[in-house]
């Protein structure tokens, strides 16, 4: 007979059965003959005839006969009330075990009985591999499968019940030479994991972990944890990830360690088919059974989990020693961390406040900063407005053929005066504008050769002014265009070569320019005089603020070096000096070096016509109309002379009203209007422009402006101006500046092309004798003398104009080289 379970005997069909039974065995002791207590001898037996109408024997007979019934009902009962549960298992110690024999134990297997007995379950278990298990309780093969994680991902194979048997998570296991302490330890090497785990494909496991971590890693894929951990001890893999049970049991067997190296805490339950029919029931069973075990702390559950899992954490406790031991930790390092984040919190508030004081300093800094360019905008403001009359009457005057060599002298020094001066007050300009951290490049594509001429020319009268010969030698290989700031460079050069005509006491100084290539292209700008010298002790004073050398005779702000090094710096260069010269001769040689950037050889500049001086326009063009918007009279009147003169159609209005109104009527080619004017300024009549109907709206428009502020160049651009110049302008500036924005021709004087002039072609040869004064004056880099010759020379107009462009441009050594082939 079966045993019989708890539950059995609780129905009522065991209790009539267990009655009747005991009633039987009472009936019989009562019938059995008994012993006399006096007498040896037993009673006497009723006599045979007697014993069918003895009520005993019938008693004894409908006993036999109600057991009789009862036992059949009894096995009726054991048959209808055992129901027979398939449950799948695997070999994984200590929580399922299965022997050789075919028998299953461990915790789970003990745990199940228990389960069983309670339910009147007769357990009939089926074992294989893991994931063979997995697929038959998904198919409904078998009803229950122990010792599976729950997760969302089996969620959708699976039916679980709601109540965890068990808690669990993975650790990585390693052999004694490698104990990686981070997932990052794990990169690149050969990782044993069990396949279909929770700890492999889980959203947690450990493929989804190296993936968001970007960890590459080898996956050794085994059917077990036996087999992780054998590949880990044969050298076929470097880690093993298995569950925390399973590595405490066998890891000390196959020689493994255990990492620091855990993650995927997981609920172990029971997994059951979704569509079974003994799913949903089953599922109740399970949970109300291990809720009453799990709530006596006495009960079955926990003298199982004792036995199996001692050296782990109690299930009561469900949480590792040493995780209780760092949670302690953890504890003790946040309270140290409040009483850190309290100081760095009182730091923090008196660096605020530090910073806030540092901050209204800084504000106040710069506001006095602002006020000073400001008030130097502003000052230069009211400079440059006279002296816009004084330089654009004296380039009028200096147009009259009928001046005397006296009075063209007095015009010359009226020019380098005022010069003069604007160069001092550009200087004050721009170290306030260094010192307020304003400083900015403007690149742009130019001809770098045609801008260091121009900078000589600046010079030149300078120093034919002092007795000082400049000569210029440019290396063959230079690109001819180039990227980058030229105005800063000519500034630069300008500089240089005006502090060595003033201040060097040298009959002559040399300007040589040449590239490099490596490591990047850079531009040296050598400036060499033959003078006194500077003193060692004094070199590096001369790039300090207002220092203008203890060998100065003449006047100046001391800022051209501490400006021109500034620039070149900017320019990822720098200047250098060097006295006295490498030969051991008296003299300093100045180099400013500074990078550029190759320009598109679709960019072409004429030198020639940037050099020439323009005369006029071209009368077989049609006319060109300009208007003048000025509210000061002297500006409007220089303006007016200065382009009828050049050829143009001109009109003058005072306001910016005043100008919209002639709109109305008549559209110039281009309009010149200044910006500061009473009542609509410059800027709003840009804006009122833009504004008009076609053709008015696309009238080109310059802007002329007296201010210094660079600020006001992208203001005035944003307004809808094509360009912008500075007051005081030269007459050839702005010319060129009408002929960037206009179809202009002009006619030059110093070449043949476009010019009045007739190239007479028949004599090519320069004569001996004026090749030999030419090459003498060449020598001496004496322009004016060249001038003078070419003047009386009988030579071709096109011979006295290439030469004349080779003397004002300082390459004499060219012009010695053409007398020498004549």
């Amino acid at each position: 007979m079966p045993r019989l379970s708890p539950g059995i005997r609780k129905t009522p069909q065991f209790k009539r059965l267990f009655a009747a039974v005991s009633w039987m065995r009472y009936s019989r002791n009562r019938i059995q003959p008994r012993k006399s207590p006096s007498l040896s001898k037993p009673i006497p037996e009723i006599p045979r005839t007697h014993r069918s109408r003895n009520p005993m024997k019938k008693r004894t007979r409908a006993t036999l006969f109600t057991l009789l019934l009862v036992l059949a009902g009894y096995t009726a009962l054991s048959a209808q009330e055992l129901q027979t549960v398939r449950v799948g298992v695997y070999h994984n110690p200590p929580k399922i075990t299965v022997y050789p024999d075919g028998t299953v134990g461990g915790f789970h297997a003990e745990l199940l009985d228990v389960i069983a007995t309670e339910n009147d379950w007769e357990v009939e278990y089926v074992p294989g591999i893991w994931t063979d298990m997995l697929d038959a309780t998904e198919t409904g093969e078998i009803d229950i499968m122990v010792d599976v994680a729950w997760s969302e991902e089996r969620q959708a194979r699976f039916a679980f019940n709601a109540e965890a048997v068990i808690l669990n998570w993975a650790v990585v296991y390693t052999a004694p030479g490698f104990r990686p302490q981070s997932f990052l330890d794990l990169a690149d090497r050969r990782v044993a994991l069990m396949e279909n785990s929770i700890h492999t494909t889980g959203q947690t496991g450990f493929t989804s972990l190296a993936t968001s971590l970007e960890l590459n890693f080898e996956p050794v894929t085994v059917g077990d944890y036996s087999a992780a951990f054998q590949k880990v001890a044969d050298g076929d893999a470097d880690a093993a990830v298995v569950n925390r049970i399973f590595g405490a049991e066998f890891a000390e067997e196959f020689g493994l360690i255990r990492s620091p190296v855990i993650f995927n805490a997981s609920s172990i339950r029971y997994a059951l088919p979704h569509d079974g029919e003994l799913t949903g029931h089953l599922i109740q069973q399970i949970d109300d059974t291990l809720r009453v075990l799990k709530n006596d702390n006495t009960s079955i559950y926990y003298t199982l989990v004792d036995r199996y899992f001692s050296d782990l954490v109690s299930e009561r406790a469900s949480v590792p020693r040493w995780i209780i031991a760092l949670t302690a930790g953890l504890a003790l390092i946040a309270f140290t961390m409040l009483i850190l984040v309290s100081r760095l919190r009182a730091e923090i508030r008196i660096r605020k406040q530090t910073e806030s004081a540092l901050v209204e300093t800084t504000r106040e800094a710069e506001s006095a900063n602002q006020a000073k360019s400001t008030f130097l905008a502003n000052m230069t403001h009211e400079i440059r407005t006279p002296m816009n009359a004084i330089i654009g009457y004296s380039d009028l005057l200096q147009r009259d053929s009928s001046l005397t060599e006296k009075q063209r002298r007095s015009l010359e020094a009226i020019n380098r005066s005022g010069e003069h001066l604007l160069a001092l007050i550009n200087d004050v300009l721009d170290m306030a504008r260094i010192e307020s951290g304003r400083l900015s490049l403007e690149l742009s594509t130019f001809d770098l050769t045609a801008t260091v001429t121009d900078a000589l020319n600046v010079v030149h009268a300078i120093a034919e002014k002092e007795g000082v010969q400049i000569s210029q030698n440019v290396h063959p290989d230079n690109p001819e265009l180039i990227q980058s700031d030229e105005q800063k460079i000519r500034q630069v050069i300008i500089n240089l070569v005006s502090n060595a005509v003033r201040h060097s006491r040298s009959p002559r100084v040399e300007v040589e320019t040449q590239i490099t290539h490596t490591p990047r292209r850079r531009c040296q700008i050598t400036v060499r005089d033959f003078g006194i010298g500077i003193p060692q002790n004094t070199q590096d004073a001369i790039f300090h603020s207002f220092d203008s050398g203890t060998n100065s005779t003449t006047a100046g702000a001391g800022l051209g070096l501490v400006i021109s090094r500034t620039y070149a710096r900017a320019l990822d260069g720098d200047i250098t000096v060097r006295s006295p010269l490498r030969d051991g001769r008296s003299g300093t040689e100045f180099c400013f070096v500074f990078t550029f950037e190759p320009a598109s050889s679709s960019i072409v500049r004429s030198q020639t016509t940037s050099n020439a001086q323009i005369r006029m326009i071209d009368p077989s063009q049609p006319p060109i109309s300009i208007l003048v918007v000025d509210d000061r009279e002297t500006n409007r009147d220089i303006l007016k002379e200065l382009l009828e003169s050049a050829g143009f159609l001109v009109r003058c209005v005072e306001s910016g009203e005043a100008c919209l109104s002639t709109l109305e009527s008549w559209v110039p080619h281009l309009i010149l209007t200044d910006i500061v004017m009473p009542g609509m300024d410059g800027v709003s009549t840009v804006k009122a422009i833009r504004e008009l109907p076609e053709p008015a709206r696309s009238v080109r428009i310059i802007a002329l402006t007296a201010s210094a502020l660079l600020e006001e160049r992208s203001r005035i651009l944003r307004a809808g101006a094509d360009a912008f110049m500075f007051k005081p302008y030269r007459e050839q500036q702005l010319l060129r500046k009408i002929g960037e924005l206009l179809p202009v021709q002009y006619i030059y004087e110093q070449t043949g092309y476009g010019s009045a002039e007739t190239a007479d072609e028949h004599s090519t040869e320069i004569p001996a004798d004026i090749a030999e004064q030419l090459a003498t004056a060449a020598r001496l880099g004496s322009r004016r003398t060249i001038e003078a010759v070419l003047e009386t020379a009988d030579v071709s107009s096109q011979i006295k104009s290439e030469l004349k462009t080779l003397a004002r441009t300082f390459r004499f050594q060219e012009i010695i080289r053409r007398t020498e082939e004549s």
